[in-house]
């Protein structure tokens, strides 16, 4: 039977466009299939520790039943991660 694919995407830090560069290891088969420069903006935000907690709880619930947000986590922290022990990044 075959699989069906499935396509998801993440925002990583622009230096890793350049990411098969860095790669050590297979996980399993994922294909890049576009890099794409974006514009993006940062907001910084400040909150107390009570709210930060509470809001951090309820984001790990809701990502709990979102499969391709769980997937652009966990690829996204091994992207950066990877590019920080390169000294790609800081």
């Amino acid at each position: 039977m075959r699989r069906k694919k499935k396509k998801v995407s993440t925002v990583v830090p622009k230096e890793a466009k350049n990411i098969n560069d860095y790669r050590d290891e297979a996980i399993g088969q994922i294909t890049i299939q576009t890099i794409r420069d974006l514009d993006m903006c940062e907001i910084v935000m400040e909150t107390d520790d009570e709210t930060f907690e509470k809001v951090a709880s309820m984001g790990k619930e809701l990502i709990k039943g979102d499969k391709h947000e769980l997937f652009g986590y966990a690829v996204k922290k091994a992207i950066t991660d990877t590019l920080k022990e390169r000294g790609v990044i800081k």
